[in-house]
């Protein structure tokens, strides 16, 4: 979610909506918060997801933030930088390959 914050930030309309978000995602991952109903149309079991209260969420998103936030720049930034490390190696190699010709 950090990536996607630093690669794309359009993605998410204000620091809130990340927060909001980052709290979905991290509450996804555990079985705990969701549960599980028959759907009568499809003869399958659905799985749901249980919402928080806004207040709890901003309060675990700021949790998170704060738990995760430090490595998650640095790790968006270094992603950023490798990609245009490359960018630039590619570059230089077409020139290369265009001062041959």
């Amino acid at each position: 979610m950090f990536m996607m914050q630093e690669l794309e930030p359009r993605q998410f309309r204000n620091d809130e909506a990340f927060r909001v978000q980052l709290t979905r995602r991290v509450r996804a991952l555990a079985n705990v918060n969701a549960g599980e109903f028959y759907d009568h149309h499809t003869n399958k079991m659905r799985r749901v997801y249980r919402e928080l209260p806004p207040k709890a969420v901003a309060v675990i998103g700021d949790w998170l933030v704060q738990a995760f936030g430090v490595a998650g720049v640095r790790i968006a930034r270094l992603e950023r930088e490798d990609e245009e490390k490359q960018r630039n190696e590619r570059l230089e190699l077409y020139k290369a390959l265009e001062d041959l010709t």
